[in-house]
């Protein structure tokens, strides 16, 4: 597909060696960039996407955008497939599913869950780690989004 319009991708840092909010924070400071002209791009819209973690950190670069005291212009777009939009692990029809899965078992989610939320952050709290738990307020904000999920996806529930 051919489009005359620039495609930035951030190589953020991963975890486990690197845990929330460090890849969120690489995320917003490029987004941040290109929305004060600083990569030499002058974008008219902007649409922030990503895929699994990718769309996890999208989201959170929009709320980051909503958030922000300094008033950052907010993406006009955003785009996700299969995010993940709520880190606590709490029992859903498609976890349940999925509980004994030989690829993704729970147990292995949990792990890796704990290895990129540090203990002192709630992800109750915290819209850009869950943001289905998000204020109405923010949510309300929110550009127009497009969010893919397969039917098979242990995290469908919370997509």
């Amino acid at each position: 597909v051919e489009t005359s319009a620039p495609v930035l991708y951030v190589n953020y840092s991963l975890a486990p060696k690197f845990a929330y909010p460090t890849a969120l924070d690489e995320c917003y400071s490029v987004y941040k960039w290109i929305v004060d002209g600083r990569l030499g791009l002058h974008a008219s819209r902007i649409v922030v996407a990503g895929d699994s973690a990718g769309g996890h950190l999208a989201i959170g670069v929009t709320m980051r955008a909503l958030m922000d005291p300094e008033g950052v212009r907010r993406p006009d777009g955003l785009v996700m497939a299969y995010p993940t939009l709520n880190i606590g692990l709490q029992p859903t029809t498609s976890k349940a599913v999925f509980m004994m899965d030989p690829l993704v078992p729970m147990n292995l989610l949990r792990q890796c869950g704990s290895m990129y939320l540090p203990s002192h952050i709630d992800h109750e709290a915290d819209p850009c780690v869950s943001p289905l738990k998000a204020p109405e307020y923010l949510l309300a904000g929110f550009p127009p989004t497009s969010v893919m999920v397969g039917g098979l996806d242990p995290f469908m529930d919370d997509s």
